[in-house]
Formats: C-alpha cells, sequence, structure tokens
C-alpha cells in the first residue's frame, strides 16, 4: 500500500488493524471508491493482513 493510501486510511479512521480486519461489505464499497482500489483487494489482501498482524501480535 502506497504511503498516500495509508495517509488516506488514517484520515478516514482505519488505519487500525482492528478496523481492517473486521469490515463490513459498506465499508469495503466505500473504501474501495474513497481509495481507488478494487473491494477484491481490500478483502483479499488487506483484511486478511490485517488478521495476521493481529493474529501474530496477539491482540486477536
Amino acid at each position: 500500500m502506497s504511503a498516500g493510501r495509508r495517509v488516506r486510511l488514517q484520515r478516514l479512521g482505519y488505519d487500525a488493524p482492528e478496523k481492517l480486519a473486521n469490515l463490513r461489505r459498506s465499508e469495503i464499497r466505500r473504501l474501495a471508491r474513497e481509495l481507488s482500489v478494487a473491494e477484491d483487494t481490500i478483502r483479499d489482501e488487506w483484511m486478511p493482513a490485517a488478521e495476521a498482524f493481529l493474529r501474530d501480535t496477539g491482540r486477536h
């Protein structure tokens, strides 16, 4: 993920792994639209990465 997308994700309030790991469909659609990224990328890459991070750090 680019630095610009990270900043925009933070401004939208979705920069915490806990938020990314548990997105609803409507949130996925909104983020895809706001960040110009495919919904599949969020669902298939970002969410599993956030879940793995939480698992690996014992926060999930």
